[in-house]
């Protein structure tokens, strides 16, 4: 059985702080094979936002479950952590201990299966 879905980028941002609504974009939604086009999209800037939710097909694999990112300028240069999939409860642990902020969660379960899918973002300033 393939993982569902496995995703642990761990970014520091460099260039802005926490974006206000004017500024945020919202990104559209991405499946798991794209996870490097949503990295690549984020860039620089501090990622504020995930939701995830399910694709509704039965098979386990990465693009069963999609996710989208909302982010913004980051002046402040806030590190950030962000996990979608088997990694939160890992990346939860991490940002604990070195002191992140949970700023974003969310979770759905699958209706096919029952399991319980996790995504999340922390801040650390």
């Amino acid at each position: 059985m393939r993982k569902i879905f496995v995703l642990l980028i761990s970014a520091a941002a460099f260039l802005a702080g926490p974006a206000g609504p004017a500024f945020a974009k919202k990104s559209e939604w991405f499946t798991g094979s794209e996870r490097r086009a949503a990295y690549k999209e984020v860039g620089q800037n501090l990622l504020t936002a995930i939701e995830c939710r399910d694709s509704g097909r039965k098979a386990l694999d990465l693009d069963e479950v999609q996710f989208r990112v909302s982010y913004g300028p980051n002046p402040e240069k806030v590190r950030f952590l962000w996990a979608v999939g088997t990694h939160y409860g890992p990346t939860r642990k991490k940002a604990e201990k070195r002191g992140y902020k949970l700023v974003s969660y969310n979770s759905f379960v699958r209706a096919k299966s029952g399991l319980r899918f996790h995504c999340a973002v922390w801040h650390k300033k």
